[in-house]
């Protein structure tokens, strides 16, 4: 593996540990790109449901989650769609680190002439790390074949977790479809709402999902605003 795909391996294999604890027999794969796109291709097999109490202390631990996210069925779909994420992520990612910039605009752009009717103007109410989210979702969907007449009524952050609201399920396997949206909101709890980067849960005024550098930001911005507002006092 070279450095970039190096980064997507870790990414993916934290996405997994902060949502099933460590994970030794864990393999991860990388596969050729097809000729002209950039980015990394992934697969990983070896993952194992947790022990209770093993996933840590971040306000989706296993005993918060529904027990059905630890089936294999469950976890399986977790996987593919983690690994669809990080090769959306990985096209952004630069050298030496960092990612390249996305506008919530250009991607809502690229979101409708990838999947059309799927993303209307107006539903998509995340910010660009959980459009990506949302696009690894839906080429999961059309891997299993339920995107047939689905539309997006509503994509949005809440409690800390990736809703996703839509109409049109009668046309397709409904079951599938409610296990995909199902996974995507179980692993969108380890994925900052602000860079992509893995992360967990984070409290404090309103509950959002933030990695270790962006916490760090949001927290000193909020000791400069403290610290302003009682000077002016």
């Amino acid at each position: 593996m070279d450095m970039r795909a190096r980064r997507a391996a870790r990414e993916l294999r934290s996405y997994l540990e902060l949502l099933y604890g460590s994970q030794p027999a864990l393999r991860i794969v990388q596969h050729p790109t097809p000729e002209g796109q950039t980015f990394i291709r992934l697969s990983c097999t070896g993952l194992e449901p947790p022990m209770p109490g093993d996933t840590g202390d971040d306000g989706q631990t296993y005993s918060d989650v529904p027990p059905h996210a630890f089936t294999r069925r469950h976890m399986d779909v977790v996987t593919q769609i983690a690994e669809r994420y990080v090769a959306i992520r990985s096209d952004r990612y630069l050298p030496g680190g960092g990612l390249v910039p996305e506008d919530h605009g250009d991607m809502c752009d690229r979101m409708w002439a990838e999947y059309g009717e799927l993303f209307p103007s107006g539903t998509v109410e995340v910010g660009v790390p959980w459009q990506e989210l949302a696009c690894a979702g839906a080429s999961t969907m059309r891997f299993h074949g339920v995107l047939n007449g689905i539309v997006t009524t509503q994509l949005k952050s809440k409690f800390a977790s990736l809703r996703w609201y839509m109409s049109g399920k009668n046309n397709v396997d409904t079951e599938m479809l409610e296990l995909i949206r199902s996974a995507l909101e179980t692993l969108s709890v380890v994925v900052c709402e602000h860079c992509g980067a893995p992360g967990i849960h984070r409290p404090g005024g309103w509950h959002i999902i933030l990695c270790d550098s962006c916490h760090e930001v949001r927290e000193q911005e909020r000791k400069a605003a403290k610290a302003k507002n009682k000077k002016g006092g």
